[in-house]
C-alpha cells in the first residue's frame, strides 16, 4: 500500500520518526524530503500524491498554515485519493475547513496511536474511490514567487530606487504571508539584500527595522546602519562611492595628550597620572652618605657524601668474595664526585683475608675431630698459636 505523508517541515524529525514505523508495518510510505525544491520538484510531488492509495495529512500548528500543506490536500481530494487526518500537537482544528472530520492522534512513543493509525490507513485503501474523469487542474508550485524574489536581489548590480523596489515586494509578501517555512525563506532573502556591498543605508535601516518589528535579531553580517558601505545614490545607475581607507581624526583631548587609556585623566589638556615606579631601584648613588655594608660570604659547597664503608666489610665478612660488588660499585660512585675510592678495596682485602683465615680455622677444626660446640675453643687456640 503506498501512502503519501503531507506535512510541515518543521515537524520533520516526527514525521521520520512515523514513517519508518509504518514501513516496517508493511506500508510504503512516501513523502518530500526536500521541500520546496522548485518547478520539477513539485510536479514529482503531484504525480506522487496521483499514484498514492491514501494521502495522510499531519496536522500540526505548522502544517495547518502551510500553503505547500493546503495545496497538496486539495489536490488529492480533487483526484478522489483517500485522506488520512493525523494530528501530531494540540493545534486547533475547529476553525478549520477538515474540522469537523476524524483523526488519529499520534505520538512517537505511544504503540496505541502506532495501532490506530495503521487501522485508519487500511480502512481508507479498501473504501470506494471516486477517481475523476481526465486530468485534474495541477496547483501552481508553493512559494515559486520566493525564488523569483532571490533571484531579482542576487543581480550584479541595483540601483537604489531598484533595491527600494525590492524590498517593498519582500516586506509584501511578509505582510501576507503566514506560513512559518516562507516567512523564514522571506527573511533570508531581505538578508541577501541587506548583505549586498552595494546596499544604500536607507535599504539598509528599513531592513533592520522590519527585522526588528517580527521580533527577530538584527542580522549580524554587513555593516550597521549609519555606516553604510555605499551612501545611497543620487539616481538610477550610480556607481557606489569608493571606501576611504584614510584613518580617522583623533579628537582634540587626543591631539593634546593622546590616545586614552584606562586610568588617565580626561579633559583637554589634562596630564595622565603617573604610574607608581613599583620596581626596585638597584643603581648605587654616589651622593648617598651610606656605610659600608659587610662582605656577604658566598655560601659553601658541601661535597655530595659518599657511601659508607661498612657496608663494604659486613658484606664481605659474612659472604666473602662476594663483597667484592659493594667496593665496586661504592668506587665508582667515588669516583663521579671526586673522592678517594682506595679505601673500599683496602677494606675489602683486609676484610677477605680475616674470612679466609676464618674459614680455614674452622675446616681445620673440623677435620681434626672436633664438634661444632668446641668451634669457639678450637678457633681461639689457633689464633693463640698464630699469635704465638
Amino acid at each position: 500500500m503506498r501512502v503519501f505523508v503531507s506535512h510541515s517541515s518543521v515537524d520533520g524529525e516526527l514525521v521520520d520518526i512515523m514513517a519508518k514505523r509504518l514501513d516496517r508495518s508493511g506500508f510504503t510510505v512516501w513523502f518530500d524530503h526536500e521541500l520546496f525544491g522548485g518547478e520539477q520538484w513539485w510536479e514529482r510531488i503531484l504525480d506522487e500524491i496521483e499514484t498514492a492509495d491514501v494521502f495522510l495529512l499531519a496536522l500540526s500548528t505548522s502544517s495547518v498554515v502551510s500553503r505547500a500543506c493546503a495545496d497538496e490536500h486539495d489536490y488529492a481530494v480533487a483526484r478522489g485519493v483517500p485522506v488520512v487526518l493525523v494530528r501530531l500537537d494540540d493545534v486547533d482544528l475547529s476553525t478549520r475547513a477538515y474540522g469537523s472530520q476524524h483523526y488519529v492522534q499520534y505520538a512517537a512513543g505511544d504503540v496505541d496511536s502506532h495501532i490506530a493509525l495503521t487501522a485508519a490507513l487500511q480502512n481508507a485503501a479498501v473504501s470506494p474511490k471516486l477517481r475523476p474523469q481526465g486530468a485534474a487542474f495541477r496547483p501552481p508550485a508553493p512559494m515559486s514567487y520566493i525564488r523569483d524574489l532571490g533571484e531579482s536581489v542576487r543581480v550584479r548590480a541595483l540601483s537604489a530606487a531598484e533595491q527600494a523596489a525590492a524590498f517593498e515586494r519582500i516586506a509584501t509578501r511578509l505582510g501576507d504571508e503566514s506560513d512559518p517555512v516562507a516567512r523564514q525563506r522571506l527573511f533570508s532573502v531581505l538578508t541577501e539584500l541587506r548583505d549586498r556591498p552595494d546596499v544604500t543605508v536607507a535599504v539598509q535601516t528599513r531592513i533592520d527595522d522590519l527585522v526588528r518589528r517580527d521580533g527577530r535579531s538584527a542580522p549580524r553580517s554587513g555593516p550597521a546602519p549609519g555606516t553604510a558601505r555605499t551612501q545611497q545614490a543620487s539616481g538610477p545607475g550610480s556607481p557606489p562611492k569608493p571606501q576611504s581607507n584614510r584613518p580617522p581624526t583623533p579628537r582634540p583631548s587626543e591631539r593634546a595628550t593622546g590616545p586614552r587609556r584606562p586610568g588617565t585623566a580626561t579633559g583637554t589638556g589634562s596630564v595622565p597620572k603617573p604610574r607608581p615606579n613599583l620596581t626596585p631601584n638597584l643603581t648605587p648613588n654616589p651622593q648617598a652618605n651610606t656605610q659600608p655594608s659587610a662582605a656577604v660570604s658566598a655560601p659553601r659547597v658541601r661535597k655530595p657524601a659518599v657511601p659508607s664503608v661498612a657496608t663494604t666489610v659486613w658484606i664481605t665478612l659474612f659472604f666473602g668474595i662476594f663483597g667484592v660488588i659493594p667496593a665496586a660499585i661504592h668506587s665508582s660512585n667515588a669516583h663521579q664526585v671526586g673522592r678517594s675510592a682506595a679505601r673500599y678495596w683496602i677494606a675489602f682485602l683486609v676484610i677477605f683475608c680475616v674470612w679466609v683465615y676464618a674459614v680455614g680455622a674452622v675446616g681445620y677444626a673440623l677435620s681434626q675431630g672436633y664438634s661444632f660446640s668446641d668451634l669457639p675453643l678450637s678457633a681461639g687456640l689457633l689464633l693463640g698459636g698464630v699469635t704465638a
